[in-house]
């Protein structure tokens, strides 16, 4: 069994970064710098003392030093951005970024108060939009509050990726007092005005629903697709269609590639005399970095660049373009530029995909003999050699991506499409012919006007895939939930998968016990008996059923706990009261008023009532109308027949008020 020592390095990097994520405590900085010296000395001195495989331990252990220290490191760096005040105040700051939503308006506004340097994610109305642009300074007064925290605890915390993006609150305007456009902007304001512009551009020149789906693939400015544009993508597994990602990416630049190769192609003299490989390659680089920064340089499109950089400076130094140390090299440099990606689930599922594309096509390649036979075969023959190969190209492709990225979400999303491989086999030739490769084209015509035909051309190509999304979501089972999974199910996976791709023998098929092992635990994770989001949703989860007892808003946290037990909520009246017996056998008792209440505490272990208070004690668990009083998520477990209380954890940087 071999492995690279290359491959071994950044693997090792790779899981030293996830393993500061996933430590359950901040870990101190000097007993990681002690090690990281100890190690490190240790490397240099086996280099001249110690036999191969003991040096390539040295190396394997001072790669999982270095990742483990440098995403410390950058976490730390994030702490000098400060923290944010709580509270309805009234705040000066410089706007970043706002575009409008479904109900209103989205805005990012840079607050630099003495030292703190921080970024507030605002809410308010259509209207506010008017008032002010990117690089306005402006006074407005607002209802701040803290990051919200993980909607099931224990899962997704969104607040450790606002920490390394510098928010440090959220909040609703209540009223704008002053704007200042008249200070000079910087090169980022101008920026994100022009791809304000281009995005209403796009949105005025083609229909209501193609318009929006255009705006975001070419400028990142989704807010105005429609909710059921979205859920319809979600459902039949075209959502990664709507978010600039590495396929976007790849589609954009290959698209110039190609189409200077072709123009080229039309002067045979100049291909037969020069080598226009690189000068098409470095072209292409090129309108990659300005689709970069037109799409908003989110974190995706972050990974997405540096990863095509790479497969293009491959092109220009006359190596392989398409191969795994590629692959882990673009792994390595978007991981030093932001370590926490490597947490999210888009560097999970692009960096999984191409490298499970990768291994199969290298695979392939030393099979392939196509290449001896070609000229042997008539015209007609090789016409439908190449239909063959895009075709199984194509299916297979899906099927690798799709079944790669499909798992992931499974386990970080509990849900995903029932027919994304025949959505995506329809919906992949589009996108790749009538979609992606017209938005180059239309930005290079919009400066002289004629964009028109090319417009019409994506237009006729967006709606055809919505098309096919419409068609999938309303078919009966368009969406599978098997709930949350058990807590194993990823590090099996991420080891057999790491065996499957990265090993060179016959050895890498021991890379499917571990993946055996890993869909096992599928849907097998901890469901907790209890949620109380404050007095406005309250949901209680039985043997069979997620009930709703109490339902005020919250319906994206509503879909959330959905997800998370793989059950469709039901409502039920609890007026004036009822009693349920959750799961673990824990009987349980919701009153709306003290009526009943006598009965209850004789015979309920947990007892739920939000708008009065109880007159006298309780041998069981209470929560009251005094309980309420602040609106704190609270999260119960069946441990042994009695509930227990899951707290919101405050042990990590990001993760203190």
């Amino acid at each position: 069994m071999h492995i690279g020592q290359f491959s071994l390095v950044i693997c090792s990097f790779v899981l030293a970064v996830a393993g500061y994520f996933i430590w359950p405590h901040e870990p101190s900085l000097l007993p990681a710098i002690s090690i990281l010296s100890i190690a490190a000395v240790s490397f240099i001195a086996s280099r001249y003392i110690a036999p191969q495989n003991c040096r390539r331990v040295g190396l394997v252990l001072l790669a999982v030093l270095i990742g483990f220290a440098w995403a410390q490191m950058r976490s730390h760096m994030q702490a000098q951005n400060g923290k944010a005040p709580i509270g309805e105040l009234q705040i000066y700051g410089s706007v970043e970024w706002h575009e409008a939503q479904a109900r209103g308006s989205r805005w990012d506004v840079r607050v630099q108060d003495g030292d703190n340097n921080y970024v507030l994610r605002l809410y308010g109305k259509r209207s506010h939009l008017e008032l002010a642009a990117p690089g306005c300074y402006i006074m407005l007064t607002a209802e701040i509050s803290s990051l919200p925290g993980p909607i099931v605890l224990g899962g997704y915390d969104p607040r450790r990726d606002a920490w390394f993006t510098g928010r440090r609150g959220q909040g609703f305007i209540r009223s704008i007092d002053d704007v200042d456009c008249t200070v000079p902007i910087e090169w980022r304001h101008n920026l994100a005005r022009a791809r304000l512009a281009l995005a209403r551009h796009y949105r005025a020149n083609m229909s209501d629903e193609a318009g929006p789906v255009a705006a975001a693939l070419v400028t990142g400015v989704r807010g105005a697709i429609a909710r059921s544009v979205r859920d319809a993508s979600r459902h039949s597994g075209l959502a990664h269609m709507l978010a600039i990602s590495g396929l976007h990416m790849a589609l954009f630049a290959s698209s110039v590639y190609a189409l200077l190769r072709l123009l080229a192609a039309m002067i045979p003299r100049l291909v037969l005399h020069h080598d226009l490989r690189k000068p098409s390659a470095m072209i292409s680089l090129a309108a990659a970095t300005g689709y970069l920064f037109l799409s908003g340089a989110g974190v995706a499109t972050q990974r997405a660049y540096i990863m095509l950089a790479i497969f293009f400076l491959a092109i220009l130094l006359d190596r392989p373009a398409i191969t795994m140390r590629n692959v882990l090299w673009a792994a390595l440099l978007v991981l030093v530029w932001q370590p926490h990606a490597v947490m999210q689930a888009g560097f999970q599922m692009s960096f999984s995909a191409v490298m499970a594309l990768v291994a199969v096509y290298e695979a392939w390649r030393q099979r392939d003999t196509l290449y001896v036979r070609w000229e042997r075969m008539s015209l007609l023959q090789q016409i439908m050699r190449r239909f063959w190969r895009y075709a199984s190209a194509l299916f297979m492709t899906s099927l690798i991506a799709g079944s790669v990225t499909g798992f992931i979400a499974i386990v970080r999303f509990q849900q995903v499409g029932t027919f994304g491989l025949p959505a995506n086999l329809l919906a992949m030739p589009l996108f790749g012919t009538l979609i992606m490769p017209m938005a180059p084209l239309s930005l290079w015509l919009m400066p002289v006007g004629f964009e028109t035909p090319v417009l019409v051309l994506m237009e006729s190509g967006i709606e055809n895939v919505l098309a096919v999304a419409g068609y999938f979501t309303a078919m009966s089972g368009a969406l599978w939930r098997p709930g949350a999974s058990a807590a194993y199910v990823m590090p099996l996976a991420t080891l057999g998968f790491g065996i499957i791709c990265l090993l060179n023998s016959r050895w890498r098929l021991f890379g499917l016990l571990p993946i055996t092992l890993a869909l096992t635990g599928i849907g097998q994770g901890e469901r907790p008996a209890l949620h109380m989001f404050g007095r406005k949703l309250i949901a209680a989860r039985t043997d069979d059923a997620l009930l709703v007892l109490r339902q005020r808003g919250h319906q994206y946290e509503l879909d959330r706990l959905a997800r998370h037990h793989g059950l469709v909520p039901k409502e039920i009246s609890c007026r004036p009261h009822c009693r349920l017996t959750l799961k673990g056998g824990i009987e349980f008792a919701y009153h709306d008023r003290l009526g009943g209440l006598t009965q209850s505490c004789r015979s309920a272990d947990v007892i739920v009532m939000p708008f009065a208070e109880a007159r006298y004690p309780s041998r069981a668990q209470l929560f009251d109308s005094p309980a309420f009083t602040k609106r704190v998520h609270r999260q119960f477990t069946d441990e042994g027949g009695q509930l227990y209380r899951q707290r919101i954890s405050k042990n990590r940087l990001w993760q203190r008020d």
